[in-house]
């Protein structure tokens, strides 16, 4: 029998976090017997910031999430264990979540659950909608308690961060690297921090959960500006133009929250530049 915490030979992330999750799961009392067969480790979603998995053994089923190794550098403000625990405060949160068994900066474990085992693609959009629409309109009205060690996004400091990552790994690509930062900066002139945001909510991080949706990754969340929110979502999906003008229209009516379809424009162009650095 394999030594449980020596990662396998097979093993794509590091050490520490193979000794993390084998920390994890013999703290809630689940059998290791078979975490070294490759077999029980399913790849699933595509995820530019997490190694999403399906582990099953011993009849057990988990969705595993493991950051990838430049992530924490990407990372606006809080840990998303600290993210967890203010949502789980929050009841109008509460159907639109997923929450982890386990949690911490570098590993999420999930029970799996079969009806949320396949992410939301584009093309389902049209029966969503309404949902999404919804999720973001709870999610932008949550108050923010002077006392919660809540901190808001500082976006020129994120251009930054994202610029730097960029840099340090693609020295060869400088001048497209800082045409993308200053393209970024300028969009950032229209950024108004005003609520909480998730930032971050694409394909690959809603699950249907029967035919409810339910939002996970909330390693980006932070007070934002709702419309750099709403952009991303509408960016990460590819809505076409009648479908971004209907989710523009029925967000705004749900949630009292105004602005211009050319803020809107900016913003967007903004999660654009931010996604084109992340890709170096």
């Amino acid at each position: 029998m394999p030594d449980r915490m020596s990662k396998p030979e097979w093993w794509i992330s590091s050490s520490e976090n193979w000794s993390e999750l084998v920390y994890a799961l013999s703290s809630l009392d689940i059998d290791l017997h078979s975490l070294h067969d490759k077999s029980s480790w399913k790849k699933v979603g595509i995820g530019l910031s997490q190694n999403n998995f399906h582990l099953t053994f011993n009849k057990q089923e988990l969705f595993v999430q493991f950051s990838s190794d430049d992530t924490e550098q990407k990372r606006p403000l809080l840990q998303t264990n600290q993210i967890y625990d203010f949502l789980k405060q929050l009841p109008s949160m509460q159907k639109w979540l997923h929450l982890p068994i386990y949690s911490s900066p570098s590993i999420n474990l999930f029970l799996w659950i079969e009806q949320a085992s396949h992410f939301i693609d584009a093309s389902q959009f049209d029966e969503i909608q309404q949902q999404c629409v919804a999720f973001f309109a709870d999610l932008h009205r949550i108050e923010i308690d002077s006392n919660t060690n809540m901190k808001t996004l500082d976006m020129n400091t994120h251009i930054d961060n994202y610029k730097h990552e960029a840099l340090n790994k693609r020295p060869d690509m400088r001048s497209l690297i800082e045409n993308h930062a200053s393209q970024a900066r300028l969009c950032s002139i229209e950024y108004k921090p005003s609520c909480f945001c998730h930032n971050d909510v694409s394909p690959t991080n809603v699950l249907l959960r029967d035919k409810d949706i339910c939002v996970i990754d909330w390693e980006y969340a932070c007070i934002g500006d709702p419309v750099f929110d709403l952009a991303g979502f509408s960016y990460n999906f590819g809505l076409s133009p009648e479908h971004e003008i209907a989710f523009i229209n029925d967000y705004q009516q749900k949630s009292s929250i105004e602005f211009s379809q050319s803020r809107f424009s900016v913003m967007k162009k903004l999660y654009h530049q931010l996604t084109q650095l992340w890709f170096y």
